[in-house]
Formats: C-alpha cells, sequence, structure tokens
C-alpha cells in the first residue's frame, strides 16, 4: 500500500471518530434538556397544591376554663371612732359629786351619770306649778258636776291619781264639744304644757354617757359651778369604729357597699370581721384615690391604729386566667369555625403574668402568637 492511501485511511478514521464523538455531546445536551423541561413542568403542575398548603397558618391556642373568682383588695388605713361626742352644759348650776371621776381615760356605760347638777330649786319649782294645776282641776269640779255629769267622773279620777311627785299625766279625753270649750276656759292647757317643759328641763340637770364609751378630752373640772353652753368634753364610743381606707379609682368600680372586710393588725397579730359602709365621691386629685369605709367592732381596736384590709372585691365571678400579655384593650384573639376573629372581654384584675377575663364561655380556644392582627378574618389551623 502506498504512503498516500494510509495517510488518506488514518485521515477518515479520526473524521469518523470526531463526529461520532459531536453526536454523543449533543445527545447528552438534549437530553438534559428534556428532562429539566419535564421537571419544570412538573413542579408547575404541584405547584398549585403547595402555595394552597401554605396559605393556612398554624397557631397555638389556649382553652378556656372559667372558675370562680373571689377577688380580694388590699388597702390599708387608719382607725378613727364611728361616735364621737362633744359633751355640753346645757344647764348653769353647781356640779354634785358622781361616783366616778371625769378624767381622760375613764369609761362610762350607756345612760351611766357623767355630770349632775343641784336641781333642787328646779325641782321645787316644777312640784309648786303641779300644785297650782291641782288646785284649778279642783276648783272646776263642782261646775263639771253640774254642768257634765257624764264628764265629772274621768276627772275625778284624774284628780284623786294627781301626784306633784310624779310625772303629770295627760288630760282625759274629752266627751263632747261643751267639755272641750268648758276645759279651754278654765286655762288648765297652759299649765300643763308648761309642767311638761319643766319636767323635761329637769332631765338635763344630769348629764348622761350616751353610749359605752370612754372619755377623751376634758374641757373642766369635776367640781364647782358649772356655766351653761360650756364644753365639758368628748366622750368616744369604743364599740363601733370605722377604717379609712384610699382606693384607687381603678379598684372602685370591684367594690360595693355591704361587702365583707377582712381587717387585721401587724402589731398585735389580731384580725377582725369588717364590712364596707360607705364609699366617698370625692377623688383625690394628688393620688387618684377614693376614700372607702370600713366598718369594724371588737376587743383589741384603738382609735387611730393603722390597719390592713383585704375587701372582697368580687362575689363569686366566674373568670378565665390567661397570659396577660394576650389582653390587649379589654380584647382577645379567638379561633372559631377555623377562622381567627377578635372577642371583647371584661378585665377583671391582672395578677402578675395573668389577667382574670369575664365574658369567654368555656372551651372558647383563645389564640397566642405574633402578629395575630394581620391574620384576622383568614381560615387558620390550631394546636393546643
Amino acid at each position: 500500500m502506498s504512503l498516500q492511501r494510509i495517510i488518506a485511511t488514518v485521515v477518515s478514521i479520526i473524521v469518523a471518530l470526531a463526529a461520532l464523538g459531536m453526536a454523543v455531546f449533543i445527545f447528552n445536551n438534549v437530553s438534559s434538556a428534556s428532562k429539566a423541561a419535564l421537571e419544570e413542568e412538573a413542579i408547575q403542575t404541584i405547584a398549585p397544591k403547595s402555595e394552597k398548603t401554605d396559605s393556612i397558618v398554624t397557631v397555638q391556642v389556649i382553652p378556656v376554663e372559667n372558675r370562680n373568682y373571689e377577688g380580694k383588695l388590699f388597702v390599708q388605713g387608719r382607725l378613727r371612732a364611728y361616735d364621737k361626742t362633744d359633751l355640753v352644759a346645757e344647764i348653769p348650776g353647781m356640779l354634785k359629786p358622781v361616783s366616778k371621776r371625769f378624767k381622760i381615760g375613764t369609761r362610762y356605760q350607756k345612760d351611766e351619770v357623767i355630770f349632775e347638777v343641784d336641781d333642787t330649786e328646779a325641782r321645787l319649782n316644777l312640784q309648786a306649778q303641779k300644785a297650782q294645776l291641782q288646785t284649778a282641776i279642783t276648783q272646776m269640779m263642782p261646775d263639771l258636776k253640774i254642768d257634765m255629769p257624764e264628764s265629772y267622773a274621768n276627772w275625778k279620777s284624774y284628780l284623786d291619781n294627781f301626784n306633784v311627785n310624779s310625772s303629770i299625766r295627760t288630760f282625759p279625753k274629752a266627751i263632747s264639744d261643751r267639755e272641750s270649750y268648758f276645759i279651754a276656759l278654765k286655762g288648765i292647757h297652759s299649765q300643763f304644757y308648761t309642767i311638761k317643759s319643766a319636767e323635761r328641763r329637769l332631765n338635763k340637770y344630769q348629764v348622761r354617757a350616751p353610749f359605752n364609751g370612754i372619755i377623751t378630752n376634758v374641757n373642766v373640772g369635776d367640781s364647782g359651778y358649772l356655766r351653761a353652753g360650756s364644753p365639758l368634753g368628748t366622750i368616744m364610743n369604743t364599740a363601733k369604729y370605722e377604717m379609712e381606707a384610699a382606693v384607687p379609682v381603678a379598684d372602685l368600680k370591684n367594690i360595693k357597699q355591704g361587702r365583707s372586710v377582712q381587717v387585721s393588725s401587724d402589731d398585735t397579730g389580731k384580725t377582725w370581721r369588717g364590712t364596707v359602709k360607705r364609699i366617698g365621691d370625692m377623688i383625690d386629685p394628688t393620688t387618684q384615690t377614693a376614700t372607702v369605709y370600713i366598718g369594724v367592732s371588737g376587743s383589741g381596736l384603738r382609735e387611730g391604729q393603722y390597719l390592713n384590709a383585704a375587701i372582697n372585691s368580687r362575689g363569686g365571678t366566674k373568670v378565665a386566667v390567661l397570659p396577660s400579655h394576650l389582653v390587649k384593650n379589654n380584647k382577645v384573639h379567638v379561633v372559631e369555625d377555623g377562622q381567627l376573629n377578635t372577642k371583647t372581654i371584661e378585665l377583671v384584675k391582672i395578677e402578675g403574668g395573668n389577667a382574670m377575663v369575664g365574658g369567654l364561655a368555656d372551651g372558647t380556644k383563645v389564640a397566642q402568637g405574633d402578629d395575630l392582627e394581620k391574620l384576622i378574618g383568614q381560615p387558620v389551623r390550631i394546636i393546643q
């Protein structure tokens, strides 16, 4: 074989191999493109389902379980006597000695005599007036017996039982107008009322304790001459007290008159039962508080004590306990029928990190999470 034929054969083989390699390269590229196109088509087919699945957001919820809540409001305040009376002399005269000295700290029982003014002269004048009335009635009896015998028996009985040392009795009731005019003409009615006034005034010669109490202030001695209108001192009721406590305006809505209160003293360790008696209307502009008056009684209480009080601010209210950060502007987010909504609630109290709320039914699903406002009205899935 000639050299030229050999060279031509080699060149032909090289060209054939090159053509074969090019064909393989093209085939591989075409297969890759087809595979990519198929994968893209498959993704486009599945994508709508995936997009639909991703649009339903999953939120965590807390099921509501209501319970009875006896809320307590803790306050402090000073104790004051419910009854404190200034004693005043209405009648002038010399003081008579009594069984107890009129001094600060002296205790008296109700109606016990504290002061007694000498009433000898006033008593004698009263007896003289009664004697004059007895004489006037006696003088009219003959005329009454002749002109009105039907009325005579009543007046004779009245006169027979007349006693200048006893309290005067009411006149017999007139049987007729004639009798009534006759009695009025004799002028004995004016004498009767003058005597009644003198009897009432005679009672003022003794100053008696208006209640069980103790003397807290003394202005006069317990002997000597007493002038009318003189302030004698002050007596305080030791059986009834009131505690004055400042309550924030925000808590006033939870306090009602008549609510029970537990009152205690840190100094003595004692406790007492009290009741909310009154709630003041005036708001202190500096502290934004109002005064609540708590009635309390019992042994061991003294005016001026500082005491603690736990007021029952709610009476058996049904509340749900939720994390306080879930409550915003008296509203919470809830899941209802697979959709996120908002619901208005009643915020009863916040204690620590918990909020006591009312207005939610048992089983209500309260949502928790961030940016829930953006999901309001959208469907959601829940996890507990």
